[in-house]
């Protein structure tokens, strides 16, 4: 029998994905700030220097731009695109993958969260099905309906498949995000309004149904998108 070691992560690059997961899930949108540096550290429950090297990578990696200064402070940066290019798609084969993942898990999310709504949770939903009727860019779109998927997904109380949901999000929309959002808003808008009243009423048969059938909507969509994207 070998010894081997077991390798600790350094506190910083725990928050560090943790801030680069709110940066890719628009928890958090270009041009907005972090709080501030203390408030910041009490939050995440660790020390001001480990916050620091997490956010000089981020600073390195061109996602957030450090700012000296009474208004200074760490803002977010919009994603560089190199020379003026437009970054390929991911190949329609991944992305049809995610799509079919994304509807394996996300009903499941919307049935658990008919069973155990909150409050707070109804409030948070609420609040991003009314943001829908007045986004306008691509951004504020993706910050809210990122939102309302993900707070189902906290509400479902099932740790591995919020974290599923998250990283099938990331994947997802860091190549769809350069699609025409204005497709999908309307049909976006409907399904939401459709999942939260089912999930409202506490039936988690119908809650299922809904977002099954919102997520197929949505997949044809982004194929149709897609294939015009990509059409010469």
């Amino acid at each position: 029998m070998t010894d081997t070691q077991v390798r600790v992560r350094a506190a910083y690059s725990v928050v560090l994905e943790r801030l680069r997961r709110d940066i890719m899930l628009s928890r958090i949108l270009p041009g907005e700030r972090f709080p501030p540096e203390r408030e910041h550290a009490e939050r995440l429950g660790v020390s001001r220097v480990t916050l620091r090297e997490a956010l000089r990578v981020l600073e390195g990696e061109g996602l957030i731009e450090v700012r000296r200064g009474v208004n200074g402070g760490s803002i977010v940066k919009a994603p560089a695109v190199p020379d003026g290019r437009t970054p390929p798609l991911a190949p329609w084969s991944e992305i049809e993958g995610l799509l079919e993942f994304r509807a394996s898990i996300e009903p499941l999310a919307a049935r658990r969260a008919a069973q155990r709504l909150t409050d707070e949770g109804l409030a948070g939903l609420e609040a991003a099905v009314r943001g829908l009727d007045t986004a306008s860019d691509i951004a504020t779109f993706r910050s809210l309906d990122s939102a309302f998927h993900l707070l189902i997904a906290e509400l479902a109380d099932l740790p591995l498949l919020l974290d599923a949901v998250e990283a099938t999000r990331i994947a997802m929309f860091e190549s769809l995000d350069r699609l025409d959002f204005d497709v999908v808003l309307a049909s976006t808008q409907r399904a939401h309004r459709r999942v939260l009243a089912a999930i409202v009423e506490g039936n988690p048969k119908l809650a299922e149904r809904r977002m099954t059938a919102h997520l197929a909507d949505s997949s044809r969509e982004v194929a149709e998108v897609y294939a015009r994207f990509v059409s010469p």
